[in-house]
């Protein structure tokens, strides 16, 4: 049986009217009216119907409304009324004020329209209580009040006209808020909240708070975005701070943003376990413009602003109950573990946080709300829930199908052990919380582990395969979860059938998140091959046009269109010319590397290129760039044997790419062909990979030139001349097979033979060889020996055992075998001494 009290001001024998509806003993109901004195003495009793169970609430409803026009009000309304007309309290006409705007009576319009005509102390809540009731006669009064250079009075104005939508009113209040924004912030609310943010910090101090206050009235999405961003970076209890950050609570609470007003309280109700006695400093007043000593944020300031948030919140429950889980919910996401205290007596780890102890354990009998502080604790320290019975506030509210999307935003987004706790408990509760819940909520769910985990896990598999969704799929390449991203990777191998067929799709995977895109990109180059003609066509055009655009070199987006590039190399061809390459080739890495396929079929371009951009991109650290000059390489390999030069140059940079690229171009030389100085270029280079090139064309012009009686006896000389580490057993070789007899031949290979037997790292079976190759050269003729015996005593002289052993061998067979030679050495002290056999 459903009841409804209704009061009339001014009668007294029918003061108070109840509405009943009641069954019918045939079927359907009846609505009772009993009119009376008071509720002991209802004396008028009026019985309407039979109607329809269906028809229950609007018949009753019309009966409601016709006592409406006798005069009849709703319980309480009368008081509240006579209160906000007739009180001579300020505070007491704002709380009833408040307590009308709640009720949204239209009734109450007049009475507040009189009391907003001469204002006092309580027009906040007047202004605040008509735009929340929503009557067009009052927008000239709220509009006046929006103007105001008080702020707590431009604060209700603007959010009751928000509320209201009147649109010509906000636009002016808006451009209102632009105007007491510094110059930087006005250019920056254009863009992004991350350059909001950036403006913000360049503020001066002072400007901060007054520039978050106007960016909140303000409204746009970045704005506020950004205003919620700031708050929970700077220290909000500062003075010239605390005022700003409560006028966006009290907007936030105004507009019933949840997300704002929960994370702001969070932050006070942790600054206040610190904050003691608080800060005092000397502001000056609103109201009266006098500057005196101001308490500007205590734990008391803490206790009272998080209590004022429960009353609200409760409010939301009686008068707005459709708006209670969602904004519930927004209060309960920014809570965390490391919020939590260690117990203490009856308060447990979670008590101190009071928000969150009231939403969650509100309706519990074991815990109770201490009397001076915003601390919940326990009745009873070993007190311990009651099988079956629910704790949370507002029960019936959670239950209610319109608030599963919160539990679901809670099972997804919430941190606190005690929030997903609880959120867990409805969806076992309530299993169509879960079921009826989307592609991305579910993927949130899986962010933590959980009793629901198995079962979300299903859900998720079954929607992936019966409606493939390529924005979903996306979504789900971001999460935070491996099993998500998993998730995404196998629906795109099921369904690779349909969407490497479709051009949009496959430009949106390969440019998706790591996880989508790897997976993209293999199942892609996997079905290129059998792709149509047009759709490869279509994809090269798109992938060309996306590419086109300048990007830092880091900068991965573009990773998975250079994987597929290969795949796609007849259609670039086709698609792209040789001047789209050059520009690309500056763009980005991916749009090098379709540049690189371009140039890799244009034979002479080299020259396109030209020798500056050439060598540059052969010195790039970007792999991609490098290929353009590795395909010029390629492409134009018989151009660059006929310019050796460049082709030695690009060989000797630092990178092995490039330089395989020259040596395979160089093994493609004909040694025939090649006199001493092209030889000699070769062979000294600094890169053991094209020294071996030059030591086989060495090698090859060496065995050509005996077949012709080609004499090259400058060859060795040169080699010779600058010999690298690599090089040496090479010459020693050639040297001992292929030296032309004679002094001059050998003076040649002078700092050859030097280097290697004054190495400080020696190569001991080298220097052996090379000795050896001295003493035959010198046994020859004397002036050959006269040439190793300079060398050897200038190695005498050094300390290692072997080498200085090693050199007056030398010097000793040849004295002996040149006397002339003994007769030199005595300057040096050495005697030469045959011993008799």
């Amino acid at each position: 049986m459903v009841s409804s009290r209704l009061f009339h001001p001014e009668q007294t024998a029918h003061r108070l009217a109840v509405v009943t509806v009641q069954p019918h003993a045939e079927g359907g109901v009846h609505v009772a009216v009993a009119r009376g004195p008071s509720r002991l003495s209802l004396t008028d009793h009026k019985l309407y119907g039979p109607f329809a169970a269906a028809d229950a609430v609007q018949r009753r409803d019309e009966i409601i409304a016709a006592l409406r026009v006798d005069g009849y009000v709703d319980g309480g309304l009368a008081a509240l009324i006579a209160t906000v007309s007739t009180s001579t309290s300020p505070k007491d006409r704002a709380h009833a004020a408040e307590r009308l705007g709640w009720r949204r009576d239209v009734g109450a319009v007049a009475v507040l329209l009189a009391r907003a005509a001469q204002p006092k102390d309580d027009i906040a809540a007047v202004i605040t209580a008509l735009g929340r009731i929503g009557d067009p006669s009052a927008l000239p009064a709220i509009h006046s009040e929006a103007a105001r250079k008080l702020l707590s009075r431009r604060r209700a104005g603007s959010e009751a006209l928000r509320v209201l939508g009147d649109t010509d009113a906000l636009r002016v209040v808006t451009e209102a808020a632009i105007a007491r924004l510094p110059s930087t912030l006005q250019a920056a609310v254009a863009l992004d909240s991350t350059a909001v943010c950036a403006a913000i910090k360049a503020l001066p101090k002072a400007d901060v708070g007054p520039a978050l206050d106007a960016l909140y009235d303000l409204g746009t999405a970045a704005a506020v975005d950004a205003v919620r961003a700031t708050l929970a970076d700077i220290d909000i209890t500062k003075p010239g701070m605390w005022r700003f950050a409560r006028s966006v609570l009290k907007r936030a609470m105004l507009r019933f943003d949840g997300d704002t007003a929960g994370a702001l309280l969070r932050t006070i109700d942790l600054k206040g376990r610190t904050a003691r006695g608080g800060t005092v400093a000397n502001l000056k007043s609103g109201l009266d413009g006098e500057t005196r000593a101001t308490r500007v944020f205590s734990q008391r300031t803490s206790w009272w602003c998080v209590k004022a948030a429960w009353r609200w919140l409760t409010r939301i429950a009686k008068y707005r109950p459709e708006r209670y889980a969602e904004i519930a919910t927004a209060c309960l996401l920014p809570w965390r573990d490391t919020d939590d205290v260690k117990p203490h007596n009856r308060v447990p780890a979670s008590g101190h946080n009071f928000l969150l102890m009231k939403i969650v354990h509100g309706g519990s009998t074991r815990f109770e709300v201490d009397r001076r502080r915003a601390v919940v604790r326990l009745i009873q320290k070993t007190a311990e829930a009651v099988a079956g019975h629910r704790e949370e506030a507002f029960a019936a509210l959670w239950d209610a199908p319109s608030s599963w999307p919160a539990v679901r935003r809670l099972l997804g987004s919430g941190h606190h052990r005690l929030v997903l706790l609880f959120a867990q408990r409805l969806a076992a509760a309530h299993p169509a919380i879960v079921d009826d819940a989307s592609v991305d909520e579910l993927a949130a769910m899986l962010r933590v582990g959980s009793p629901l985990t198995e079962r979300v896990l299903a859900l998720l598999q079954q929607r992936l395969r019966t409606g493939f969704d390529v924005a979903a799929v996306l979504r789900l390449g971001t999460s935070e979860s491996e099993h998500v991203r998993a998730l995404a990777a196998e629906a795109l191998t099921a369904n690779a059938h349909r969407w490497t067929r479709d051009v949009d799709a496959s430009i949106a995977f390969v440019l998706g998140p790591l996880a989508v895109r790897e997976a993209a990109t293999r199942l892609l180059l996997l079905a290129l091959p059998s792709a149509s003609p047009p759709f490869r066509t279509t994809l090269v055009a798109r992938i060309a046009a996306l590419v086109d655009v300048d990007l830092d070199d880091d900068d991965d987006r573009f990773d998975g269109v250079s994987e597929i590039v290969d795949g796609l190399q007849t259609e670039i061809r086709a698609h792209l010319t040789i001047a789209d390459a050059l520009r690309l080739l500056a763009r980005n890495t991916a749009a090098a590397g379709i540049a690189a396929v371009v140039v890799g079929a244009h034979a002479g371009a080299v020259d396109v290129l030209g020798l500056p951009i050439l060598l540059g991109l052969a010195a790039q650290p970007t792999s991609a760039r490098r290929g353009v000059a590795i395909a010029a390489i390629t492409i134009d390999a018989a151009i660059l044997r006929e310019r050796l030069g460049l082709l030695l140059e690009l060989a000797e940079g630092e990178w092995d790419d490039v330089r395989a690229a020259c040596v395979a171009v160089l093994g493609g030389l004909d040694a025939a062909t090649l006199d001493v100085d092209a030889l000699t270029a070769i062979v000294d280079s600094t890169w053991p990979a094209v020294q071996d090139i030059g030591k086989h064309l060495v090698t090859a012009r060496l065995a050509h030139a005996a077949t012709t009686n080609e004499a090259m006896p400058e060859l060795l000389g040169r080699l010779a001349q600058h010999p690298h580490r690599g090089l040496r057993r090479f010459v020693v070789d050639l040297a001992t097979t292929s030296l032309r007899p004679g002094y001059v031949a050998l003076l040649r290979l002078e700092p050859m033979i030097r280097a290697v037997l004054f190495d400080l790292r020696p190569d001991v079976a080298l220097r052996s060889d090379l000795c050896a190759l001295l003493l035959k050269r010198g046994l020859a003729d004397e002036a050959q020996a006269e040439l190793v015996v300079s060398i050897a005593r200038d190695v005498m002289r050094s300390r290692t055992h072997g080498l200085r052993d090693d050199a007056l061998q030398l010097i000793a067979v040849m004295a002996t075998t040149y006397p002339a030679l003994a007769e030199v050495l005595v300057d040096d002290g050495v005697t030469v001494v045959e011993i008799a056999a």
